[in-house]
C-alpha cells in the first residue's frame, strides 16, 4: 500500500549508497564533526560504513513518518539540536544528488505516499486484524484515507472487557500492560545451555508426544524461534524426525557460500596479495572436486612455507623454484601454476569491467555445475545466484560511478551484504515462526525457543542517534511499547491454550559463541511469593549439554594393534632417526603422522617456523663446512662476515627481495647467532678439530629382521691430536641443551615401553641424575653413532653445535659420559620400537603436549577396547 506509483523513479539501494559516498566524501569537515563527533574517521571504509548507517537511520525514521529534516525541525524540543541540524544538512545534499540523477529516495517516496493518503482505486474497506504493532507510517496512511471517507476496521484478539487496554489502532497501552502479571507456571519454562540444546529438547518433546499416541498427522504444533541461532539446529533435529521445517524469514545473501566467493574475487581485484589468492583457492566452489583440486592445495601448502610470499606475483615467482624430487621447475607445481593462471585471468576481467567480469568469472567457476530442482542445496544456490544477479543489474543500470575514495567494488560488496533472499516454501510441514507471528497459529501445542532478553522483548532500542527518550518524544517504537506488545502476545499465547493445550518456553543460558544471555523480563511477571522460586529456576545451572560442540569433527579410531597389510610399506622398510623420537613421545601420534600421513598445515605464517629457520642456518653452515679456507681461517670476523653475507643471499633466494617483517627479524636473529658461532668455530679449530664430512648420508640395517635406518649427519669432525671422531648435529632451538638432556628424560608411570627405561647405573656425567632411572625420549645421536661405525669406528663421540637465542650459550656441547653400555641400551630400545612397528602396535598414547597440539587424544576407559570405524 505504501509502494510509490510506477511514474516515480526510485533509486536502487546501490544508487543510494553511491550518493551517500559522494556526499560524505565532499562534506565540510565541520559538518561531519558536528554529526559524528569522536566517531568521525577517514578513508573509504569509514565513508562507506557511515553512509550505510545514515541510510538505515533514515529508514527507521521513515517507519515513523519522519526524516532527518523533520527531526531537526523540532529545534530545542530534542537533545543535541545542532547535531540533528548537521544531519539534516547532509540529508539535503544526499537528496539533491539523487534529484540531479532524476531519482527519488525510497524513504521519501513512502512518506509522501502516506501523507497523500491515496489507496488503490476501487478499495472501499481495510481490515487490520490482530496486528499489535503496526508501523506508524502505515497508520498515517490509514488515517488520511479514513478522513476521506474510507472505512477502516481494527480487530483485536482479546475479550471485549479488555478494550480499554488497547488504543484505537489495536496497540497495547503501556500503562495497562506494564504492571500486569502473566499467569505462567514453572512447568511451562525450561532452561538449556545453548541454542543447539534448545533445539534438541524441542525435538525430544515432539518424539515423546508421538510415543504418547499422537501421530505426526494428529500432532498440531506451533514452533516459535525468537532466537535465530536455534533455527538451523532445530531444522536438523526435525528433519531427523521426518518433519521438514520451513523458515519464513528471508535469508541474508551475506550468509551464502556464493557471497563468500564474490567477496574473495573482489578482494583479489582490490589487492592481489597472497592472502587473497589463497582465500580464493580454498573456497570450496573454486577448485574441481577430486585429485586435481586436492593437488592444487597440496602444492600450495608445500610452497607457502618455503617462499612465504607476500603478493600474488611473489607466489608466481616462487613457482620457478624446483620442488624436492622434481626434474625441474616446470614439473614442480603443475596444478598450482594452472590455478594461478586462472586467478590472474579473473583479476584482469574484473579490472576491465566489474559487473561483466564478475559474471564471466562466476560462469567459469560454475561451468561444470548442473542444478537438480529436487536438490535443496542446488535450489538454495539458484536463489542466491538470483539475488546476486539483481544487485549486478543495479550496478549495470547505475552506470559508471564518480571517482571517489570508495570504488564501485567496495560499494558493490556493501550492497551485497544488505541483500536478502526471499524465503520460498517447498513442501515443508512445520513452520518456524517469529515471535510476532505466533498469535496467528492456533495449534494446541506451542513450543518457543529463545525467550531471552533482547529477543522477547526484541531489539536494542537505544543507540547513538535514537536513545529511548528521544524515541518517545518522536512517537517512534520505544522500549515501553515493545514491552507492552510482548506482554500482550505472551498472555494471548497462554490464553489460547488455557482450555486445552500445552505451551513450553525455553530459555538459553548462553549463545552459540558462549556469550551469556539473560532470561526475558516477562518471565518474572509472577506473584511476589513465587518470584524467588522463579529466579532460582531461571538462574540455576542448565542440564548437561548433550549436543556436540559446533565445528567439531570426530571419528572412531582404533590404532591399538593394526591387522596385517594395512601399514604403508615405507614405515616398515625404512625409518629416519627422528621417527624413533616420535614413537617414544606418543605411539598414537606416530601412527597419525607416519602411517596416515596427517600433519598440521597453516598458510598464515609470516616468518620461518622452527624447521624453516633451522634449515636456513643449516644451509649456510653446510656450505661453510665444505670450504676449508673458511672454517680454518683463524679470523672470526672474516668468518662471521662471510656467514652473514651467505645468509642474506639465501634469504633473498628463498623469500625474494620483498618479504614479511617476520622474515627480516628471523634473518637478524640468524645473523647474530652465526657471528657468535664464528668465534666458537675458531676456538674449536684451535683445539685440533677438523671437519672431515658434511651432510653425510648414512644408511644401514642394524637388525637383520628390522627396517633400514637412513639419516643425514650434519657434520663429522676429527681431532688431529687424539684421532677421535665426533658426530655433530646443528641445533637452533631457543635454549641450548646438552645431548643427554634431549635424549634422556624422567620415567613415566606406567611405562608403555619397558625397553625405553635406562637403569641409573648406566648414567654418568653432567645433565643426569645419578640414583634415578631415566627413559629414552630420543635416539638420534646413538643411531648416528651406530651407522657411522663402519666408516669411522665404533667409538665416535657425539655432540651438538648449539646456536641458541642467548648468544652467550653458543658453542659445542659433547655428550660426556656416553658409554658403550649406554649405547647398547639405546640400540635395544630402537630394536624394540622396530619390532612394535612391524607388529602394528601404536598404543597407548603418550602424555599431552599442552594446549597447543596437532591432534587431540582422548583415552577411553578401556585402552584396548576395539572401536568400530
Amino acid at each position: 500500500l505504501l509502494a510509490p506509483p510506477p511514474r516515480v523513479r526510485v533509486a536502487s539501494g546501490l544508487q543510494c549508497l553511491r550518493a551517500w559516498v559522494a556526499v560524505l566524501a565532499a562534506a565540510p569537515s565541520a559538518t561531519l564533526s558536528a554529526c559524528l563527533g569522536r566517531e568521525r574517521g577517514t578513508g573509504g571504509a569509514w565513508v562507506l560504513s557511515t553512509g550505510r548507517r545514515l541510510q538505515m537511520l533514515r529508514q527507521e525514521l521513515a517507519d515513523g513518518g519522519l526524516d532527518l529534516a523533520a527531526v531537526a525541525a523540532r529545534g530545542d524540543d530534542i537533545e543535541e539540536a545542532e547535531r540533528w541540524q548537521a544531519l539534516a544538512e547532509l540529508e539535503g545534499l544526499y537528496l539533491d544528488r539523487l534529484q540531479e540523477m532524476g531519482l527519488q529516495d525510497a524513504c521519501t517516496a513512502r512518506i509522501a505516499m502516506a501523507h497523500a493518503g491515496d489507496l488503490p482505486e476501487g478499495l472501499r474497506e481495510v481490515v487490520l486484524a490482530a496486528v499489535p504493532d503496526p508501523p506508524r507510517l502505515f497508520i498515517a496512511l490509514l488515517e488520511r484515507w479514513a478522513e476521506r471517507g474510507g472505512r477502516v476496521e481494527v480487530l483485536i484478539a482479546a475479550p471485549a472487557a479488555e478494550a480499554g487496554a488497547f488504543d484505537d489502532w489495536g496497540r497495547p497501552r503501556p500503562a495497562e500492560w506494564h504492571p500486569r502479571r502473566i499467569d505462567l507456571d514453572d512447568d511451562h519454562i525450561g532452561l538449556e545451555a545453548k541454542p543447539e540444546d534448545q533445539a534438541a529438547r524441542l525435538a525430544e518433546a515432539i518424539r515423546e508426544a508421538w510415543k504418547a499416541g499422537r501421530t505426526p498427522q494428529r500432532l498440531r504444533l506451533a514452533i516459535g524461534v525468537p532466537d535465530r541461532e536455534a533455527v538451523a539446529p532445530l531444522q536438523r533435529h526435525l528433519a531427523s524426525l521426518g518433519l521438514p521445517a520451513f523458515d519464513p524469514q528471508n535469508r541474508r545473501f551475506a550468509e551464502t557460500p556464493l557471497c563468500g566467493l564474490v567477496e574473495a574475487l573482489l578482494a583479489l581485484r582490490r589487492n592481489p596479495g597472497y592472502n587473497e589468492a589463497a582465500a580464493l583457492l580454498r573456497h570450496p566452489h573454486v577448485l574441481p572436486a577430486g585429485k586435481a583440486g586436492a593437488a592444487v592445495l597440496r602444492e600450495l601448502d608445500a610452497l607457502q612455507p618455503m617462499a612465504l610470499p607476500v603478493t600474488l606475483d611473489d607466489l608466481r615467482a616462487a613457482l620457478s623454484r624446483p620442488r624436492h624430487g622434481a626434474a625441474g621447475p616446470a614439473d614442480s607445481w603443475p596444478y598450482l601454476r594452472a590455478a594461478l593462471d586462472r586467478l590472474e585471468r579473473w583479476r584482469r576481467l574484473l579490472e576491465r569491467d566489474l559487473a561483466g567480469g564478475l559474471r564471466e568469472a562466476l560462469q567459469d567457476v560454475y561451468a561444470e555445475r548442473r542444478l537438480a530442482p529436487a536438490n535443496a542445496v542446488d535450489t538454495a544456490f539458484q536463489e542466491s545466484a538470483e539475488a546476486l544477479d539483481g544487485v549486478l543489474r543495479e550496478l549495470e543500470a547505475a552506470g559508471p560511478g564518480e571517482v571517489t575514495a570508495v570504488d564501485d567494488a567496495e560499494v558493490l560488496a556493501a550492497r551485497l551484504r544488505d541483500a536478502v533472499i526471499p524465503s520460498v516454501r517447498r513442501g515443508e510441514v512445520v513452520d518456524l515462526e517469529g515471535w510476532l507471528e505466533l498469535p496467528w497459529n492456533p495449534a494446541p501445542v506451542l513450543m518457543v525457543a529463545g525467550v531471552n532478553e533482547g529477543l522477547v522483548p526484541d531489539g536494542q532500542v537505544s543507540d547513538a542517534f535514537l536513545p529511548n527518550g528521544l524515541r518517545q518524544r518522536l512517537g517512534l517504537r520505544d522500549d515501553d511499547l515493545r514491552l507492552a506488545r510482548d506482554a500482550y502476545i505472551l498472555t494471548a499465547l497462554l490464553e489460547q491454550r488455557r482450555a486445552g493445550g500445552q505451551a513450553v518456553f525455553l530459555v538459553g543460558r548462553t549463545s552459540s559463541r558462549g556469550d551469556p544471555l539473560r532470561p526475558s523480563r516477562l518471565l518474572f511477571r509472577c506473584p511476589d511469593e513465587a518470584l524467588v522460586q522463579r529466579a532460582a529456576l531461571l538462574f540455576r545451572d542448565p542440564p548437561p549439554t548433550q549436543s556436540a560442540a559446533a565445528f567439531a569433527v570426530s571419528f572412531a579410531l582404533d590404532p591399538a594393534r593394526l591387522p596385517d597389510g594395512c601399514l604403508n610399506r615405507r614405515c616398515l622398510e625404512r625409518l629416519s632417526p627422528t621417527a624413533f623420537r616420535d614413537y617414544l613421545e606418543c605411539p598414537l601420534r606416530f601412527y597419525l603422522k607416519h602411517v596416515l600421513g596427517m600433519e598440521a598445515v597453516d598458510d598464515r605464517a609470516r616468518e620461518p617456523d622452527a624447521m624453516a629457520f633451522g634449515n636456513l642456518v643449516h644451509a649456510v653452515l653446510n656450505e661453510m663446512g665444505q670450504d676449508k679456507d673458511l672454517w680454518s681461517c683463524g679470523d672470526s670476523a672474516r668468518l662471521g662476515g662471510w656467514l652473514a653475507e651467505r645468509l642474506h643471499r639465501e634469504v633473498a633466494r628463498l623469500y625474494g627481495a620483498r618479504h614479511w617483517l617476520g622474515v627480516e627479524l628471523a634473518m637478524d636473529s640468524a645473523v647474530k647467532r652465526l657471528r657468535a658461532l664464528a668465534e666458537q668455530q675458531i676456538a674449536w679449530h684451535d683445539q685440533g678439530w677438523r671437519i672431515v664430512a658434511v651432510e653425510r648420508t648414512v644408511e644401514g640395517r642394524p637388525w637383520t629382521d628390522g627396517p633400514a635406518i637412513r639419516g643425514r649427519v650434519d657434520r663429522v669432525d676429527r681431532n688431529e691430536h687424539t684421532g677421535e671422531f665426533c658426530a655433530l648435529d646443528y641445533k637452533t632451538s631457543e635454549k641450548a641443551q646438552d645431548p643427554s638432556e634431549t635424549h634422556l628424560g624422567p620415567r613415566r608411570e606406567p611405562e608403555m615401553l619397558p625397553e625405553a627405561v635406562v637403569a641409573a647405573g648406566l648414567l654418568a656425567g653432567p645433565g643426569t641424575r645419578p640414583g634415578r632411572d631415566r627413559r629414552w625420549r630420543d635416539l638420534q645421536l646413538p643411531l648416528y653413532r651406530e651407522l657411522l661405525a663402519n666408516e669411522f669406528g665404533p667409538g665416535v663421540d657425539l655432540g651438538y653445535v648449539c646456536l641458541p637465542n642467548a648468544l652467550g650459550e653458543t658453542g659445542f656441547r659433547l655428550w660426556n659420559g656416553y658409554s658403550d653400555a649406554l649405547h647398547l641400551a639405546a640400540m635395544g630400545c630402537a630394536k624394540a620400537i622396530a619390532q612394535r612397528l612391524r607388529e602394528g602396535v601404536f598404543w597407548p598414547p603418550g602424555p599431552s603436549r599442552g594446549r597447543r597440539r596437532d591432534t587431540a587424544v582422548r583415552k577411553p576407559a578401556d585402552p584396548w577396547r576395539r572401536a568400530t570405524p
